[in-house]
């Protein structure tokens, strides 16, 4: 009977999967495919056995709670299986004795010692690979389990390894299916043509078409130096549009204009402009600006750090300074991620029907050379900061706590583990000088710590995170937050944005129990020093300091600022949480 209402309610491609015997089945989906919908009655098929244990498994417990509870609830209830709800332990008690347990992967010692009937890894892609072979894997060894992995693709890793796994005769027991965002019935045909037209070839692949998608090479690939140049003349008469990164040295301004194609009809972005000012500050960008263009027809388009950044002398931020010199400003109040930063621009400049909307004029050489240069990291999907076109660095002498002790961060492997605002060992990898001569800043903090790293390097207060020029005397470091809790990737927010948000909810009283020490004296040193950084995937943040005197430290594109706020990438409605009561 239960069979036949599962089938009733599933579409073709969901029945295909469910359909199947095979112990382990990969699934790759395109977005909003209904793969939470499936899981739900998978884990009610198996269910059905008497005495079975059953585990919706993704990347954290609050994850499993907003992607499938509610909607487990929604389902299973009606049909009267159900004998007792736990709502803490995010558990279903069967009448038959079975039952159903939501998992997060956050806390994987919790996942230890359980035989498991059944397991569905959804965004499997998100989810530690570790944590599959060293914790979950021997969950169905006894038992005989069975699991299912259902995921959208996020390039070519552990994910696409398992996929590869069910056309690989030599492993009989898996079975693998790929399925568009079209063939799950969920979006219509309309909606994939208009992202279609807002993202770039490979994005889309990605995202609608369920394709393994590896990141190498040029992030902005879809820049050609000859058919995306630009000869097109600034008229004054009409609205400029300024992309500005707010760094130190160089400070950077792309200028753009609309234009309508004469030949498609279709709004074209211009880069007509560019400044880049070495050693400058906001001020003089704004007098530059206005030295060239009229203020009435500009509007800005800063990165969000103009809200927090502040001035050495008088205070004032990078955006009341822009307001107060008569200009326009518009802008996020947080940093939107990287990679919708980069969405926007490639599919700006050739979507994936081959249509060009963003053009570059060749005079700009610095930023032609950067949409040219500028590559990931060997294997990720993290632009590579260490060729000069990004920043944010410490001192050699810096020393950060790494699995070999307390060590500079210029004697520091390539890769290696870290730990994090949890007290929590995280891989690090790319731990390297990046610049052999640049100007930084020394700070000394009331614990007797001092640390010396460029102008725009962001360290943790209890506000969130701000660059070192932002520190003010009196600023209060944050300690170590062992309760913290990152978000999900599936919910494509980076974690250093979702812990200025929790530390912006909490009050003065709070902020100061969170205190681990302040800013006593901050001073430019005459002398120019090398730099080092290195990257951590994912948490974007590492401790540094010495042994009880710790500080977190973190891992900013003009352009992309700009273009992502005027033709943004949107993958859904966002959800929203409150989640001030862990402090």
């Amino acid at each position: 009977m239960i069979e036949d209402i599962i089938r009733y309610k599933l579409s073709k491609p969901q029945s295909e999967i469910f359909a199947s015997s095979s112990r382990f089945r990969v699934a790759a989906c395109g977005r909003r495919f209904g793969k939470s919908y499936l899981s739900v009655f998978e884990l009610l098929q198996a269910a059905t056995i008497p005495k079975s244990q059953c585990w919706y498994v993704t990347s954290s417990y609050r994850a499993a709670k907003q992607i499938i509870w509610e909607l487990l609830k929604e389902i299973l209830l009606p049909t009267g299986f159900v004998s007792k709800v736990n709502e803490s332990e995010l558990l279903m008690r069967l009448n038959n004795g079975s039952r159903i347990q939501l998992k997060g992967t956050d806390n994987s010692d919790s996942l230890r010692g359980v035989g498991l009937d059944f397991l569905v890894i959804d965004e499997a892609a998100f989810v530690d690979e570790r944590v599959w072979k060293e914790v979950l894997r021997p969950t169905l060894s006894d038992t005989g389990g069975s699991a299912l992995f259902i995921s959208s693709p996020s390039g070519r890793d552990w994910f696409y390894k398992l996929w590869l796994l069910g056309s690989d005769p030599e492993f009989p027991d898996w079975e693998s299916w790929q399925f568009t965002t079209l063939e799950g019935g969920n979006v219509p045909q309309t909606e994939i043509d208009a992202a279609r037209k807002d993202l770039d070839e490979r994005t889309f692949s990605q995202e609608y078409e369920a394709k393994f998608t590896d990141y190498f090479g040029v992030i902005y690939y879809a820049f050609d130096p000859d058919l995306s140049a630009s000869n097109y003349t600034a008229d004054m008469s009409k609205p400029f549009y300024l992309g500005i990164d707010m760094n130190i040295d160089p400070m950077s301004c792309v200028i753009a204009q609309k234009n309508r194609s004469t030949i498609r009809s279709l709004e074209e972005l211009h880069i007509v402009d560019e400044i880049v000012l070495y050693s400058s500050n906001t001020d003089e960008l704004a007098q530059e600006i206005k030295n060239r263009y009229p203020i009435q027809m500009c509007t800005l388009f800063p990165d969000p750090a103009a809200i927090q950044r502040k001035t050495p002398a008088g205070g004032k931020t990078d955006l009341s300074i822009l307001q107060s010199n008569g200009f326009r400003v518009r802008m996020h109040h947080r940093h939107p991620l990287v990679r919708d930063r980069i969405n926007s621009v490639n599919g700006m400049l050739k979507n994936s029907e081959g249509i060009r909307r963003l053009y570059v004029n060749r005079r700009c050489r610095h930023l032609r050379e950067s949409l040219q240069r500028q590559t990931y990291k060997e294997g990720s999907s993290i632009p590579d900061k260490s060729r000069g076109y990004d920043h944010l660095c410490l001192a050699g002498d810096t020393l950060v706590k790494t699995n070999q002790g307390w060590m500079p961060i210029s004697e520091c492997e390539e890769q290696g583990f870290v730990k994090d605002i949890r007290d929590r060992w995280v891989p690090y990898n790319n731990a390297q000088m990046t610049s052999p001569l640049t100007m930084v800043v020394e700070l000394t903090f009331s614990n007797g710590l001092k640390v010396t790293c460029t102008p725009d390097h962001q360290f943790l207060t209890v506000h969130g995170f701000f660059a070192a020029e932002e520190l003010r005397d009196g600023e209060r470091m944050c300690k170590l937050l062992p309760f913290y809790k990152p978000p999900p990737k599936s919910r494509r927010i980076e974690v250093r944005n979702d812990i200025d948000d929790l530390l912006g909810e909490i009050g003065p009283q709070t902020q100061i129990g969170l205190t681990s020490c302040y800013l006593v004296e901050k001073k430019v040193l005459i002398k120019r020093q090398e730099v080092y950084c290195l990257h951590v995937p994912r948490m974007h943040h590492f401790q540094i300091g010495a042994p009880g005197k710790e500080l977190i430290s973190s891992n900013c594109d003009a352009l992309g600022y700009m273009v992502e706020y005027l033709y943004p990438v949107t993958y859904g409605k966002p959800v929203t949480r409150k989640r001030v009561g862990g402090l």
